[in-house]
């Protein structure tokens, strides 16, 4: 990943996001991610899509999908 981004600000302004959406995915309360922020977000870090979603499984055997912003 692209080095710099320590701050929820940062990954903002780098990847031209509202602060309340960087926040979110910050933390991992997106639900859903737009194509065009998953875009953004990848040319902000230095990444692609892949590098980025997640399929964890859960306590119940199921799968999560998640999205890997915060290093």
């Amino acid at each position: 990943m692209e080095r710099g981004i320590t701050t929820i600000t940062a990954l903002a302004e780098r990847a031209q996001l509202a602060y309340d959406t960087a926040r979110d995915l910050w933390h991992g309360r997106m639900q859903r991610i737009d194509r065009d922020v998953l875009a953004r977000v990848c040319v902000a870090l230095g990444v692609q899509p892949g590098d980025l979603l997640t399929l964890e499984e859960s306590d119940k055997g199921q799968y999560v999908p998640g999205f890997a912003v915060a290093a």
